[in-house]
C-alpha cells in the first residue's frame, strides 16, 4: 500500500509538471505535445495514475486500491502546488488564468462529457503499453497523440484539473465537486474504451 501511494503522489506531480510545462509556452500545440513528458514518465517508471488505471476497474484492479491513487495523485498535485505556487515562476500567472477559466459557469453535462472523452482517450493512449508486440515508437505515438487531444479539445483531465484549480481562488467545495465530477467522467470514459477495445479485439482475433 505504502508503495502504491507513493508511485501515485509521484504521479501526481509529474502531470502537475506537464501542467507547468503546457502554461508556460505560447503555441498551445507545443504545449500539448511537451505536456505528453507527464505521462510517458508515468508509463516508463510504472507509476500509478488513475486517468490510466480506471479502465481496469473491475478487471483486476480493486476499487479500493483507485481510491488511494486517486488520492496519491491530488497528495502530489498539493506538492507540487505548495512548490510553484510562491515561487514567482512564469508559468504561475497563467495557470491562474486556466483554473479561472475551467472553474467558469458551465453545465455539469459538459463537464462529465468533457471528462468522459478525456476518460477514453487517456486509456487508448496507456493501454497499447500493456501488451502487444507494436514497435515502441507506434505506443509512444498513439500516447502522445491521445495527450495532445485531449487537451487541444478542451477535455478535463481530473489529476491535471487538481493541479489547475490549486491555483483558484474559487471555494473549496467548487473545486472538489469539479474534481470529483472530472473523476467519474474519466472512469466512465475509460471504462467505455477498455471494454469497446476488448470486445473489437476478441472479435478480431
Amino acid at each position: 500500500m505504502l508503495e502504491t501511494l507513493i508511485r501515485s503522489v509521484m504521479a501526481g506531480m509529474l502531470i502537475g509538471m506537464g501542467c507547468c510545462i503546457y502554461a508556460t509556452v505560447a503555441d498551445h500545440v507545443v504545449g500539448a505535445m511537451l505536456f505528453a513528458f507527464g505521462l510517458m514518465s508515468v508509463i516508463q517508471y510504472k507509476l500509478c495514475l488513475y486517468t490510466g488505471m480506471v479502465g481496469l476497474a473491475g478487471r483486476g484492479v480493486p476499487l479500493k486500491r483507485l481510491l488511494l491513487v486517486l488520492l496519491g495523485n491530488v497528495a502530489g498535485c498539493v506538492l507540487l502546488w505548495m512548490v510553484t505556487a510562491p515561487s514567482g515562476m512564469v508559468f504561475v500567472p497563467q495557470l491562474e488564468s486556466i483554473a479561472a477559466a475551467k472553474l467558469a459557469a458551465r453545465p455539469l453535462y459538459g463537464i462529465a462529457a468533457a471528462a468522459f472523452l478525456c476518460g477514453m482517450l487517456m486509456e487508448l493512449g496507456v493501454s497499447v503499453w500493456r501488451g502487444g508486440s507494436e514497435a515502441h515508437t507506434a505506443k509512444s505515438f498513439i500516447t502522445v497523440a491521445a495527450v495532445m487531444i485531449f487537451i487541444l479539445m478542451g477535455a478535463e483531465h481530473s489529476i491535471a484539473d487538481a493541479f489547475y484549480v490549486l491555483f483558484s481562488g474559487e471555494p473549496l467545495y467548487r473545486r472538489i465537486l469539479f474534481i470529483l465530477l472530472c473523476a467519474l467522467g474519466n472512469a466512465a470514459g475509460g471504462i467505455f474504451a477498455n471494454r469497446g477495445t476488448s470486445i473489437a479485439l476478441s472479435k478480431k482475433a
